[in-house]
């Protein structure tokens, strides 16, 4: 979990959600899109899953597996 309310980390990862929202948190002007990125120690991509709706996460059953896939 991040937490990232300047949105420098989103940017980084080009997840700003550019999209109209309605009753932004504490007045943001953006919110990031829901992702859960799995990386190495070297901070290479291993598996990642975006949401289309900014209300919806990754389902964890979906997370775990991708766990018990990439790091054996």
């Amino acid at each position: 979990m991040l937490s990232d309310r300047e949105l420098a980390i989103t940017d980084l990862f080009g997840l700003r959600n550019i999209g109209l929202h309605s009753g932004m948190p504490g007045g943001a002007k953006a919110l990031p899109v829901p992702t859960s990125i799995l990386t190495d120690d070297a901070g290479k991509v291993l598996w990642m899953d975006q949401s289309e709706h900014y209300q919806q996460r990754s389902d964890p059953n979906y997370v775990k597996a991708a766990l018990a896939e990439h790091l054996d």
